[in-house]
């Protein structure tokens, strides 16, 4: 089955606040935080981290609430410049990465205390930038009975992430940017009794994506911008037992890539008004193979 996705984002009037939005406010914006320049986009490209209308900034993020669960998405950064050529930013408590949704339900912990270290080093009209990105999370419990261990159980999520950006400035206002992010899902449940130890982790885990726009002023106040971009993901679930190898098994090959093309504009006036929009074409291929008593079942939908 073949499905192509148009995805219009419609003319919107937003009133930023200062230099940027918040990230929730983006996010709600049906992709159109593509149009527009936030200083959250340093947690996509970190070469912003040394743009200079972010540098010395502290942003504190209020995330989501429903209503009814705790607020997601809230965390604080601050970026600081050392001289003229170099700009470092760090993030505590951001979320990020899929194992999130991968163990949903299952009763691992989902990676927690995620920390953010960026670093930008600005050479003319280059800003170059690298960021790490690290969370995890562990519980463990050991069972006793008269002082002797009956069972252990282990249960670890993280992820890593590398994150690496240019952004440059051509002609009087115009700017390039790319962002690549690698992402290390992990998560690991281990149990120990009766001499067996028994895993259930995940075998691959990686996510890859890159996006690429150009903000072009066509005059002081409207820019176009063109973006281009790829995503993928992919991962299986994989058994091992210590007493029995025969009932080891790799399961369940999921994998995903997303490939987008988008053009937009953005209109600003007054001293915190913007009017943008954008057409954006998305393209999906989604592969989930699943073990059944008849073999492997394979699914695909792009």
């Amino acid at each position: 089955m073949k499905r192509g996705g148009l995805v219009v984002v419609a003319i919107l009037l937003l009133f930023v606040s200062g230099l940027f939005a918040s990230e929730a406010r983006l996010g709600g914006l049906a992709g159109g935080g593509w149009y527009i320049l936030d200083e959250s986009n340093v947690f996509f490209n970190p070469a912003w981290v040394g743009f200079d209308a972010y540098r010395g900034s502290v942003l504190a993020e209020l995330g989501t609430y429903n209503g009814v669960t705790d607020p997601t998405g809230q965390y604080g950064y601050v970026n600081f410049g050392v001289g003229d050529m170099l700009t470092f930013g760090l993030a505590f408590n951001r979320d990020e990465g899929e194992v999130g949704s991968i163990i949903a339900g299952s009763g691992l912990p989902a990676p927690r205390n995620g920390l953010d270290l960026m670093g930008g080093l600005n050479i003319g009209n280059l800003n170059l930038g690298l960021g790490l990105y690290k969370s995890g999370a562990k519980d463990y419990t050991k069972n006793l009975d008269a002082d002797t261990t009956v069972s252990e159980s282990t249960e670890k999520t993280g992820v890593l992430g590398i994150h690496l950006g240019t952004v440059l400035n051509f002609g009087e206002k115009n700017i390039l940017d790319a962002g690549l992010h690698l992402r290390f899902n992990s998560y690991k449940d281990e149990d120990v009794a009766s001499g067996t130890t028994e895993t259930e982790e995940i075998d691959g885990g990686m996510a890859m994506d890159l996006g690429i726009r150009s903000f072009y002023y066509i005059n002081d106040d409207i820019a176009l911008v063109p973006k281009v971009g790829f995503y993928t993901f992919s991962y299986k679930d994989k058994y091992t037992n210590s007493s029995n190898s025969s009932l080891n098994v790799t399961s369940g090959d999921w994998s995903k890539m997303t490939l987008f093309a988008g053009a937009g504009a953005n209109y600003a006036f007054g001293d915190e008004g913007l009017v943008f929009g954008g057409v954006e074409f998305d393209m999906d291929k989604i592969t989930d193979e699943m073990d059944s008593t008849d073999g492997t079942v394979k699914e695909e939908d792009t």
